[in-house]
């Protein structure tokens, strides 16, 4: 008998040809093989206005050649800046180059059509690129989409078939990640550690004093060190609380102790990083207990991935933050501070980390200079979304930890009963 052989549609034979090149390009540039100068690349199959597609640059427009024209694909495509800033990449570079845009390609393109109007603000829409890379689209209340935290400068650019959305970055820390893989050492060998899934043991502990809090890290510490105990994260909230870091100036806490314990808040002097600031009821706080050194990572490479924590959870609710820029610290919307950073690394070991700010009484940080920042406020959540109801705390905590287990790329999540923990030892 004969077999009837069914015939692969258009669209499917493109996802397959496309996936097969990102493949091989991948491997040609891991190992260094061929370098394809952008000269050789052929001329535009699209016309692009000079006025209306003015922001993409020259890198943006090799990128969408090399997208059929005829197929409807949305494209979340680097500004010229964003290629130079965060890749290293320039319209005059041709080493390696070809190889670096056909994975930019893979990983910002979609095989049907996201207008800003079909997203809502406040809500986020999840897709897989087509190299199946995960992104996370929400807007902003201004109608600027945002992908895995990044903004766009412009919106809905139509050439062809082909949406463009173009972006003042590339799309998160982890995508960048994902162009440099950290399982590839300096020499191209294959780190064979780095394929096995790293573990994360997270604790949800409800309301802890800090005392108690600051004495389950300072063991969790110890026990990290000596490997007693895998990659933990401390999920919790404390009473009112101001702290001093190690940068501590005394006049930037505007009020003495006894007027801080009258207002119910207590005053502790740590070894963490950065200023005072302020803990309190429905503020987020994360104290990850992790070794840098098997998460390859520096410790501005780790403040910056605690950021895009943060940036990522407030994208969900079409918000646009940032890091801080030059002296400031944390992370901001606008000139409006929004989440903390200080953090404590010991024989590469981290302790105390981020506090992120869903509804806290916003009146406590009038009683001191945040992070020694003066004439900068701080805002919440709450405060941003405006009229918007937001969910229950616990979700947006839970939405603050998947931000963190994707942003540090844990593959295998322990959850422990906080019940089960001993803050007494």
């Amino acid at each position: 008998m004969r077999r009837n052989i069914g015939v692969l549609n258009p669209v499917k034979l493109v996802c397959i040809v496309i996936s097969i090149s990102f493949i091989i390009i991948q491997i040609i540039s891991a190992i260094h093989l061929t370098k394809i100068p952008l000269s050789t690349i052929s001329s535009p199959k699209h016309k692009i206005s000079t006025t209306e597609y003015s922001k993409i640059g020259e890198l943006g427009k090799t990128v969408i050649r090399m997208l059929p024209e005829d197929l409807p694909f949305t494209l979340f495509l680097p500004s010229e800046e964003a290629f130079r800033h965060d890749l290293g990449l320039s319209r005059n570079d041709s080493d390696d180059a070809y190889a670096t845009l056909t994975r930019v390609l893979g990983f910002s393109a979609l095989l049907r059509h996201v207008y800003v109007a079909d997203l809502e603000y406040g809500k986020q829409k999840i897709y897989d690129s087509i190299s199946g890379f995960t992104l996370y689209l929400s807007k902003t209340l201004k109608g600027m989409v945002v992908v895995n935290g990044v903004v766009s400068e412009a919106v809905d650019l139509k050439l062809g078939e082909i949406l463009v959305h173009v972006m003042n970055g590339v799309p998160s820390l982890s995508y960048l990640c994902s162009l440099r893989p950290r399982m590839m050492r300096e020499d191209n060998s294959i780190d064979e550690e780095m394929r096995i899934p790293r573990k994360l043991e997270i604790w949800k502990m409800g309301v802890v004093n800090y005392s108690q809090a600051l004495k389950l890290q300072e063991k969790l510490t110890s026990d990290r060190k000596t490997h007693k105990i895998t990659d933990t994260l401390l999920s919790l909230q404390h009473p009112p609380t101001y702290t001093l870091g190690k940068r501590r100036t005394q006049h930037n806490v505007l009020a003495n102790e006894s007027e801080l314990k009258a207002m119910g808040a207590e005053l502790y002097y740590t070894e963490r990083g950065g200023d005072v600031t302020f803990h309190g009821p429905h503020q987020a706080v994360l104290y990850p207990i992790v070794s840098l050194r098997e998460l390859g990572l520096g410790a501005r490479k780790y403040v910056e991935k605690l950021e895009l924590t943060m940036i990522e959870l407030a994208s969900v609710y079409g918000l646009a933050a940032r890091a801080g820029q030059k002296c400031e610290t944390g992370v901001w919307i606008e000139q409006r501070k929004i989440g903390a950073i200080g953090v404590r690394i010991s024989s590469g070991i981290t302790s105390h980390g981020l506090a992120f700010n869903i509804n806290p009484d916003l009146s406590y940080f009038g009683h001191i200079v945040p992070c020694g920042i003066a004439d900068k406020e701080v805002t919440s959540l709450q405060r941003e979304v405006k009229e918007m109801l937001l969910p229950p705390e616990e979700v947006v905590t839970e939405q603050l930890i998947s931000s963190f287990v994707r942003t540090f790329d844990y593959g295998d999540v322990v959850w422990k009963d906080a019940s089960s923990v001993s803050l007494d030892k």
